[in-house]
């Protein structure tokens, strides 16, 4: 019975050490969080206070009782303290991880949802202050890669291309742009089936224009030909227009603890835009490929209009926030972050309580 005594306060005392940290640490937190009392600080300390009062009467009980059956109280006691423990630290640690699965499923079936409630969601960019540069008239369809340099040209003799004379040629590094996330236009794309739920985005801007006049402004017919693009392109579609795809999508997904980002994709851009001419190839990453998506003459100019910054969006686990996650926390993602401090929480009890049963079993330690 003695080694049994000696086993049970030496686990206490692992138990409180391993932990002593962790809750001076949390305790740290929540001075921070608040310097005012609570209803819930309240009614613990309520708590805790008549807890305190029925643990000292149940030692006056105790102090009167013959040493076998005291040690038969307190064996009893510390194997129940210590399987409720266990059975709570199990039950926190099951409920958020079932939580955490629901809360999976649930992003799943309303991306489902949202992938199937129009063909697109679009966000235009229409102030977006023009950057060009001029090259050769001859390079209006050359690839991106095999123009080096940023060099002004102006040719004595205009570049004849099918008998059309071209006068001058810009490219356009910063622009107007249409930002799209196929949803239920997304299954015409592709040449197979993908294999997860997801919105695949792009960019659509103005990439070339050039002019079969000696006079040109780029400026101004990039920015005041846009509108017309964009309604060309969309009167196609059965589209929704959103302030941020990323940012309102996460919002109608409605989730707290999944949202809407960037997913590996399951098909190369190279594969998707296949019927695309390819303006530009990045060799380290094919996302940045540019494709043509058509170009459009407006009688003394034409303007070409690529495809840019190909992606799929699907489900991402929420990270927590740099401003809000504690420095003591190696936890990425608010699901474990949540759960680690709802164990802490529970531990800070189960602790106390432990101390205040150790303190019972001293003070009742019978005389004889």
């Amino acid at each position: 019975m003695k080694r049994l005594i000696i086993s049970l306060f030496s686990v206490l005392n692992s138990i409180l050490l391993f932990s002593q940290q962790w809750a001076m640490d949390e305790a740290a937190d929540d001075a921070q969080l608040t310097d005012s009392l609570t209803i819930d600080v309240i009614i613990s300390a309520l708590f805790f206070i008549g807890l305190s009062v029925c643990l000292y009467k149940y030692a006056k009980v105790l102090k009167t009782y013959e040493k076998n059956k005291f040690l038969k109280h307190l064996k009893v006691v510390a194997i129940s303290t210590l399987v409720v423990g266990a059975v709570f630290f199990s039950a926190i640690e099951l409920y958020y991880s079932n939580k955490r699965d629901s809360q999976e499923k649930q992003a799943n079936e309303r991306l489902r949802e949202i992938s199937n409630k129009v063909d697109m969601y679009v966000d235009i960019y229409d102030r977006i202050p023009l950057e060009i540069d001029r090259i050769s008239p001859d390079d209006f369809y050359t690839k991106g890669n095999d123009i080096y340099g940023s060099q002004l040209y102006y040719p004595n003799e205009p570049h004849v291309e099918n008998g059309v004379k071209v006068y001058s040629c810009y490219r356009v590094f910063s622009g107007p742009k249409l930002e799209v996330a196929y949803a239920k236009a997304a299954r015409d794309l592709l040449s197979r089936d993908y294999e997860t739920p997801g919105l695949y985005n792009i960019w659509i801007s103005p990439y070339r224009i050039r002019y079969y006049r000696e006079f040109s402004n780029p400026e101004r017919d990039i920015t005041s030909t846009f509108p017309y693009f964009v309604d060309r392109f969309l009167k196609k579609y059965d589209y929704q227009i959103v302030d941020g795809i990323l940012e309102s999508i996460t919002e109608e997904l409605g989730n707290e603890y999944f949202k809407i980002q960037g997913i590996d994709m399951d098909i190369s851009p190279d594969e998707l835009w296949e019927k695309q001419r390819k303006m530009f190839d990045n060799q380290s990453i094919d996302q940045m490929n540019v494709y043509e998506y058509e170009s459009l003459n407006f009688g003394d100019f034409e303007i070409m209009y690529c495809i840019t910054l190909t992606s799929k969006l699907g489900i991402v686990e929420k990270m927590v926030p740099n401003g809000i996650k504690n420095k003591r926390e190696d936890f990425e993602y608010i699901s474990e972050v949540e759960k680690n401090r709802s164990l802490n929480k529970f531990l800070r009890i189960y602790l106390l309580f432990m101390m205040l049963l150790i303190a019972t079993f001293t003070l009742g330690w019978p005389r004889n």
